[in-house]
């Protein structure tokens, strides 16, 4: 009789901790789950494409020239039409630096909306060419002084001005084509293709393309600075993570971390940490559920026993 009372009491001291162990799993899972979903928010709000990432990222594209051996002339003067042409998008913090026959272009990779079209607008060639029908180049972008983005009946239309010798070039190229298209292209996309219905002597031009305003404007401005003294192909695409020289001492002060891996990057260390709490928490319950089964078998048997 002694033997079954031990036994209750010790069976009804194990119930009575039964809820601190209930308190101490839910406390264990609810602290790995806010650890867990302050991982998510951060990482959601460093991902977020309307905000900023706490540290500072840099993209890097280096270009190359297709021309195995510029002069530094060359390359100097390529330099400053692609800053002219960062100037027209309103990017003025860039760098750009050349080395052998490679362009360098780094650029805060938070400012930017389309990478790939920032890409493409700073190294197109920006060649315009006049051709006829069977491809023949009447007049090149060097013939032209001015163009300027406009709105005419309802059209987006860049208006052309020739120089004097463009002028003289486009009023024979017009003269010999009456009733035939002359093409006008940016590097070697065809634009528009105008068919030429008179002679245009007094040196204009309008080219009504299928323009929005700002690719009117783009247009225009290309053609404005000129064209590149020759063609540039991308080697390398890398979006650099800037590391704070005294966080590494003397090694290099950024590295790379490519897109891919700062899109999918995902908060596993708060995910291990819950999973390892939630294992605890279970290991926990199990324990205590098996001891009160084990109880209450043996209380069951005291009883029979009796």
């Amino acid at each position: 009789m002694m033997s079954f009372r031990k036994r209750s009491k010790h069976l009804k001291r194990i119930k009575s901790l039964l809820p601190v162990y209930v308190i101490i799993m839910i406390s264990i899972l609810l602290s790995g789950s806010s650890v867990f979903i302050s991982q998510i928010i951060v990482y959601g709000a460093s991902s977020n494409e309307t905000d900023l990432p706490h540290r500072p990222y840099t993209l890097r594209v280096i270009f190359e020239a297709d021309t195995p051996s510029p002069s530094p002339a060359e390359m100097d003067d390529i330099i400053q039409l692609m800053r002219r042409r960062l100037d027209a998008i309103g990017i003025i913090e860039a760098n750009l630096r050349t080395h052998t026959n490679r362009i360098i272009f780094e650029v805060d990779y938070r400012i930017i909306d389309d990478p790939e079209q920032l890409i493409a607008e700073i190294s197109s060639k920006g060649l315009v060419t006049f051709t006829d029908e069977n491809g023949n180049v009447l007049l090149t972008g060097e013939h032209i002084a001015r163009a300027i983005a406009t709105t005419e009946n309802m059209l987006n239309i860049v208006r052309l001005d020739f120089t004097e010798e463009g002028a003289e070039l486009f009023a024979e190229a017009t003269r010999i084509n009456i009733g035939r298209p002359i093409m006008v292209l940016m590097d070697d996309e065809l634009i528009s293709a105008p068919i030429v219905h008179s002679v245009i002597y007094d040196g204009t031009a309008n080219i009504s393309g299928d323009f929005s305003l700002d690719s009117a404007e783009h247009f225009a401005s290309t053609i404005r600075m000129g064209a590149l003294p020759f063609g540039l192909s991308v080697v390398s695409v890398d979006v650099l993570e800037v590391v704070i020289a005294s966080e590494v001492g003397d090694v290099d002060s950024s590295y790379v971390l490519t897109p891919s891996s700062a899109d999918n990057a995902a908060p596993d260390e708060g995910q291990s940490y819950l999973w390892v709490l939630i294992a605890i928490g279970v290991v926990l319950l199990f324990a205590l559920l098996l001891v009160v089964i084990v109880a209450s078998k043996k209380k069951a048997s005291s009883r029979k026993h009796n």
